[in-house]
């Protein structure tokens, strides 16, 4: 794959997210609190995608946004699940393993992951915070008797960041290995990512065209 592809297909996912977040903004009113903080989310994103993209493109390090970003993906995600919280102890549990992700992140800039290494371990254990507190919201959504999956927003929004997150871990986890590859092979695998946010996106859209209750104040 050529870095022209690359370019193209980045550029039309920031798009399609482009058009999602608009989504959100278009139907603000009528979201619920954690599909607006989704969509300042989504908004913030595209942001940052655009800055990694004019970086790379003219050959400057990008990866501390890639850190930076993480930190800021992993508070929005654990904000909107402990408002879909099912319980005292989830919220206490998800806030626990937020804080621990923090610590870790900020040790491995002085130690083992500083900001020109990609960020393998500290955006593992992001994904894997995702994976099992969005596993067990899922599990407590799931059990409601009135249920409609692909009605319920929360039900949709949570299995798009789980599925996301399951998706990435492993390209987190290789990608040492993928230093390895032939360039072409390597930018095709990385590429995927770009898929896999598609996918995310089209969970978030499905979610925001749901019937929402009147939101609170």
């Amino acid at each position: 794959m050529t870095l022209f592809q690359i370019r193209i297909i980045a550029e039309i996912v920031i798009v399609f997210k482009l058009a999602v977040g608009l989504v959100g903004v278009r139907k603000w009113k009528q979201l619920t609190r954690p599909l607006r903080l989704l969509d300042v989310y989504i908004l913030f994103g595209i942001a940052i995608s655009i800055v990694e993209g004019v970086m790379a493109f003219n050959n400057i390090r990008n990866l501390w946004v890639i850190h930076l970003n993480r930190v800021v993906e992993l508070f929005f995600y654990s904000c909107i699940y402990f408002l879909w919280r099912p319980g005292k102890r989830y919220g206490q549990f998800l806030w626990s393993a937020y804080f621990v992700y923090l610590i870790i992140w900020i040790i491995g800039k002085f130690t083992f992951e500083p900001f020109y290494y990609f960020d393998v371990y500290s955006g593992s254990v992001s994904q894997i915070i995702q994976i099992g507190f969005g596993g067990w919201l899922l599990y407590t959504i799931s059990q409601e008797h009135s249920l409609e999956w692909n009605k319920d927003y929360r039900f949709l929004v949570v299995s798009g960041i789980i599925l996301y997150a399951v998706a990435v871990f492993f390209i987190t986890i290789s990608f040492n290995i993928m230093l390895t590859l032939p360039r072409p092979l390597m930018r095709t695998i990385w590429m995927s990512n770009s898929f896999f946010q598609a996918i995310l996106y089209i969970f978030f859209l499905r979610g925001f065209l749901c019937k929402m209750p009147v939101p609170s104040k």
